[in-house]
């Protein structure tokens, strides 16, 4: 069983759209044209609600129950056929996207701490070039992680609990650094209504924003814009996320 597949029926509970990274995305992608790639697209939540203001949006992630899960979503919320808005959604895997799509896209996102779920620099630098050969001059990439930097320097072992108290639900995120094969151990703690405790653990690249900036202007992205959350704050020491905006020269 994966890491969210213990945790289907609630992840839009637990991780539920919010405005505030919505509109991010919106002013990010303003000046692009209308075809947008969201990589580890989960259950399609950012996917749909583009659509919805007219982009035509490519979801695609590994877990293929979150794809069930986005593929059911979107029949029940036909998305944005009046704004000329489309959706579909791919079980992938990020390291190999050329051999799933065959488009080009005027920008990509992935966001939600995704893109650290692989486990070492070189897969990362696979994904951000696999993104970067399928998109079109000019288009913008935005992504989104915790700020490693400042869980390194204070050896930080717990994230905020997320909490979804109306439906009794909450997930704690535990932090253990493996210093020998750099990376940390993430441990989900899901507490159900009934009680019960889901836990399960994989492991993360503590991927810091020196190391995400040389992989971008590696991958031909220029203007690199990095922020501290999605209200559009400039990136800080202390901030609680990295999120870079780069433009493909």
């Amino acid at each position: 069983m994966s890491f969210y597949e213990a945790m289907e029926k609630y992840y839009d509970d637990i991780f539920p759209l919010n405005e505030s990274n919505l509109s991010f995305l919106v002013k990010s992608f303003a000046n692009s044209g209308k075809a947008i790639l969201d990589l580890a697209c989960g259950t399609g939540s950012y996917a749909l609600a583009l659509a919805n203001r007219g982009y035509i949006v490519t979801g695609v992630d590994l877990d293929e129950t979150m794809i069930e899960l986005a593929l059911q979503k979107k029949s029940r919320e036909p998305c944005g056929p009046k704004r000329g808005g489309e959706v579909s959604f791919f079980k992938g895997n990020m390291l190999y996207l050329s051999t799933i799509l065959d488009h080009t896209y005027d920008g990509a996102f992935c966001i939600g701490n995704s893109l650290v779920h692989l486990t070492s620099i070189s897969e990362i630098e696979t994904a951000i070039k696999e993104t970067s050969n399928l998109l079109r001059k000019g288009s913008i990439m935005v992504i989104q992680i915790v700020n490693y930097d400042r869980i390194l320097k204070h050896h930080i072992k717990s994230l905020p609990t997320l909490e979804n108290r109306e439906r009794g639900v909450s997930f704690e995120r535990l932090y253990t650094y493996d210093r020998q094969n750099h990376n940390i151990h993430f441990t989900g703690k899901l507490t159900l209504p009934d009680s019960s405790i889901r836990i399960n653990t994989v492991p993360l690249y503590p991927l810091q924003k020196n190391e995400l900036e040389k992989i971008l202007d590696n991958a031909g992205f220029g203007e690199i814009m990095s922020y501290g959350n999605f209200a559009g704050e400039p990136w800080w020491e202390e901030a609680p996320a990295l999120i870079s905006k780069s433009e493909l020269l």
